[in-house]
């Protein structure tokens, strides 16, 4: 797995958002993108190049412009993310949130029904959709 990166144009995860965006701005043709985005995907597994990164090396796009609108996507993406309340009830995926367990820097963690087993599992949730954090919840997971 990359680490994270600061600069907006190497976020993969921000790949099929700026795909769409450009899309819909008429900027690139979905033929153009479709390829970009699947070269993308192609590249991820050895740190290959992002989208963004291809689309300015190619010279398709200004870099500038490029970090405005993913900078757009971010702030959507992180506004959603402080916003979302988790509560009893709740499903997550195959999960339903039964009770808080607790709380500490990095997010809640609840106990949580299985629901296709019934099983009992604790979930731990991320208050912040920050890249830094979820590679350190990935690393003591």
């Amino acid at each position: 797995m990359t680490p994270p990166t600061d600069d907006l144009l190497d976020r993969h995860d921000l790949d099929t958002w700026l795909a769409r965006a450009l899309l819909s701005s008429g900027r690139l043709s979905a033929e153009l993108l479709r390829q970009g985005l699947q070269a993308a995907r192609d590249g991820r597994e050895g740190g290959g190049t992002s989208l963004a990164r291809r689309l300015v090396g190619a010279q398709l796009c200004e870099a500038a412009e490029l970090r405005q609108l993913l900078s757009q996507a971010e702030g959507a993406r992180l506004r959603k993310a402080r916003s979302r309340v988790w509560e009893a009830g709740l499903r997550v995926a195959d999960y339903q949130l039964t009770q808080r367990l607790g709380a500490g820097g990095m997010g809640e963690v609840w106990r949580a029904t299985h629901l296709p087993t019934g099983a009992e599992r604790a979930l731990k949730t991320l208050t912040f959709a920050d890249p830094a954090l979820l590679l350190r919840f990935q690393r003591e997971a």
